[in-house]
């Protein structure tokens, strides 16, 4: 739940200096397990810079906005805070 680890708070930096096109994760809890603030990077922060994210194991890629996977993105986020 901690967004403070140092290659999270290094992958931002290179993102805000637009060194990044793809992030690609295991699944969205190695994102984060804050269901509020992982929200917040799939859906604002990484759009912004133009990033695109990819959670392998969840199907979930934000280049496809109808995903049905992607509809479940803010579930599957819940159910990650509330394990953590």
């Amino acid at each position: 739940m901690n967004y403070d680890r140092h290659g999270f708070q290094e992958m931002l930096a290179e993102i805000e200096a637009g060194n990044v096109a793809v992030c690609i994760a295991k699944d969205l809890s190695r994102l984060g397990r804050n269901s509020s603030l992982t929200g917040l990077y799939i859906n604002f922060t990484f759009p912004k810079y133009g990033v695109r994210y990819i959670a392998i194991n969840d199907h979930f890629d934000t280049i496809d906005p109808n995903s049905t996977d992607n509809d479940m993105a803010g579930i599957k986020n819940l159910f990650n805070d509330n394990y953590s």
